[in-house]
């Protein structure tokens, strides 16, 4: 889970310019998925990046060299995927 969460990061870190267009694909499997789906990822993306967890930590950790906080991956994974799924999503604690 650490890794995945250090991947993540690195993903939105890389891709960042192009979160605008991961947001419109997403409006677009939304008209065509099932509403409990919808709720179903857009709650665990919020679940999962609504604080610094022991998991995050270990991503921290295993990014060793990079000079990055559990708190940097936390911001920066909640932050892009708020691009993505939307400003409804992904409420500040």
């Amino acid at each position: 889970m650490q890794r995945t969460f250090c991947n993540l990061h690195d993903t939105i870190e890389l891709f960042g310019a192009s979160l605008d267009v991961l947001g419109e694909e997403w409006k677009l499997a939304q008209s065509r998925s099932f509403l409990r789906a919808q709720f179903a990822i857009e709650a665990s993306a919020d679940a999962v990046f609504s604080k610094v967890t022991d998991n995050i930590r270990g991503a921290a950790q295993a990014a060793a060299g990079r000079a990055l906080t559990p708190e940097r991956i936390q911001e920066l994974c909640r932050e892009g995927l708020q691009a993505v799924f939307g400003t409804a999503t992904l409420h500040k604690p």
